[in-house]
């Protein structure tokens, strides 16, 4: 029996539709250069756990993992040989309390604090358009701050659908 313990930066494509209440899957698969008659992959039971995987990501809260020992097949070989693969899913949600905190919340003071020009008299014009104007552009500066958060998308988010609809 043999063991290694590898460290790395690991990359995966997001899908971003649900931010900031996302859950994303990581699928990390291994293979080694060895013939399965040299080198056979088995996960080890006792360290199963995400911890123990070493797979602890900031903002992020970890849900589940699977580990599938897998051999391949002797037609799909180049060389004609039966190689071992670990494949390794872990489950992911994002920490979404920050964005909600930053981004929905002060959204919704935002647009209740618009609605203050209905309570000023009818005649004050020029004092409820400098509410409306004022809480308007505040919209706008929270939606640019809002948008820096997030990579250059070609899709709009859940923070974008409030933003925008509020």
């Amino acid at each position: 029996l043999w063991s290694v313990r590898y460290r790395g930066t690991l990359t995966n494509y997001y899908s971003l539709y649900e931010f900031p209440f996302d859950r994303q899957q990581l699928r990390v698969c291994i293979r080694p250069r060895f013939a399965m008659n040299m080198l056979r992959l088995r996960p080890d039971p006792e360290r199963r756990k995400a911890q123990a995987l070493g797979a602890e990501v900031v903002g992020w809260r970890f849900v589940s993992h699977n580990i599938i020992e897998h051999q391949t097949s002797e037609k799909s070989s180049l060389h004609g040989a039966q190689y071992s693969e670990a494949h390794i899913l872990l489950v992911y949600d994002r920490a979404h309390e920050t964005p909600v905190v930053n981004v929905f919340f002060v959204m919704f003071i935002v647009v209740v604090l618009s609605w203050m020009s209905f309570l000023m008299p009818p005649t004050s014009i020029s004092d409820r358009l400098g509410v409306t104007l004022t809480m308007v552009l505040t919209a706008v500066a929270l939606k640019y701050v809002a948008s820096e958060s997030l990579p250059q998308l070609t899709h709009l988010t859940y923070i974008d659908t409030y933003v925008l609809g509020g």
